[in-house]
Parts: C-alpha cells; sequence; structure tokens
C-alpha cells in the first residue's frame, strides 16, 4: 500500500489533482488496519490518526486562499505551524517534503510555547494548548492564520477546522464564516466532503 502523503498527492497522468473526495477514502484508511490489542491497538491508532491528519494538513494548502498580503512576496513559503508538543513528528515533514502549492514551497514550523509562536498560514493546536487558546487568538488577531485543531469544542472556542472521528474515521469539521472573518477562502470542493460545515446564523 502507498503512504498517505503518496495516496492524497497523488496525481492523474494528465497532471490534474484528485478532487477533494480523496481525503475521505484516505480518512477510511484506519479502518483497514489489522485488528491489535492492549496497548499495542492504542499506539497504532494514534499513529495512523497522525499520519492521516498530517496529510489533511498538507492538502489544506491546496484548497485555502490567502491574501496577497500573507505572503512577503510571490515566491514565499507555505508556513504549517505547530504549537506545543508535536503530535506528527516526521509525518508532516514528510507529507511536505518536496511539495509545492502554486509554485510555493511548504515549510514546518514548530513554536514550542506560546511566547515562540509567529504567525503562520496554518496553525495546529493540540488539545494539551487549549488552555491557552484565547491567549492565541489574541497574539494571531489581525492575521490570516488557519486555526486547525482536534479538540472537543475547538469550533465553539473560535477555532475553523476541527478533527473528528466518526466511526474510527478521521474527518474535519469547517467553520466557514469565521475563516472568511479572516480573509480566507476556502474551496468548495474542500467544504464538499467535510463532516460538517458551520456557518453563523445571520441576525434577522
Amino acid at each position: 500500500m502507498e503512504n498517505d502523503a503518496a495516496v492524497i498527492g497523488r496525481t492523474h497522468a494528465n497532471g490534474r489533482r484528485w478532487l477533494p473526495a480523496v481525503m475521505v477514502c484516505l480518512a477510511a484508511v484506519c479502518l483497514l488496519q489489522p485488528s491489535l490489542s492492549g496497548s499495542t491497538a492504542v499506539d497504532k491508532k494514534k499513529e495512523m490518526e497522525a499520519k492521516i491528519q498530517a496529510a489533511f494538513l498538507y492538502h489544506f494548502t491546496h484548497y485555502v486562499e490567502w491574501p496577497a498580503v500573507a505572503f512577503k512576496n510571490k515566491k514565499s513559503p507555505i508556513e504549517i505551524g505547530i504549537l506545543g508538543k508535536d503530535p506528527f513528528g516526521k509525518h508532516i515533514d514528510q507529507a511536505v517534503a518536496k511539495k509545492t502549492v502554486k509554485d510555493r514551497t511548504i515549510v514546518v514550523r514548530r513554536f514550542p510555547a506560546l511566547k515562540d509562536l509567529k504567525p503562520c498560514h496554518i496553525l495546529f493546536i493540540p488539545p494539551q494548548e487549549m488552555k491557552q487558546f484565547r491567549l492565541v487568538k489574541k497574539k494571531l488577531a489581525g492575521t490570516w492564520t488557519l486555526l486547525v485543531g482536534n479538540a472537543t469544542g475547538f469550533i465553539k472556542l473560535g477555532g475553523m477546522i476541527n478533527f473528528v472521528t466518526v466511526k474510527d474515521s478521521v474527518r474535519f469539521e469547517v467553520a466557514v464564516d469565521r475563516a472568511k472573518s479572516c480573509r480566507l477562502k476556502i474551496s468548495s470542493k474542500l467544504l464538499k466532503v467535510a463532516y460538517k460545515v458551520i456557518e453563523e446564523k445571520k441576525k434577522e
């Protein structure tokens, strides 16, 4: 079997990238793993979830459009940041290695603590960092950072994309209006394969 990053980034012979429906297939990979028991099963599941989420983070770069001012110049890279303890390790580095999006390379920035945090294009915030999420948002106010997490209530607290587990498959929900408020344009193709698209209720 091909590795997850290869599957999610595979292209047709004519060079056109697969539609995001590939991501739904990728999310189901964890269902195909051999049955294990005890702590080994838990470790294997966490490892697979980390690989899938890392591949998703890379794939999001194809379906999110940032305003021109989010880049210093036309060659500036797309930056994926990780706050606190990195749950992906080598998987995120492998997912973006030698990849480009609209002639931009992709780099991974790791911010061990809040004091190290700087604006980036995508920021993944693990559950253990949610206690300071309000401070994260305050520090990134006025930037064009796509906030991604995998914690219960992440969207309600102000996140934009949240990974969720549905019947042992990794899916994601999107707060589309919140992304728009930061001048981020999320492709309708990505929204079509989201588990849930959350829109703010309009005041009458």
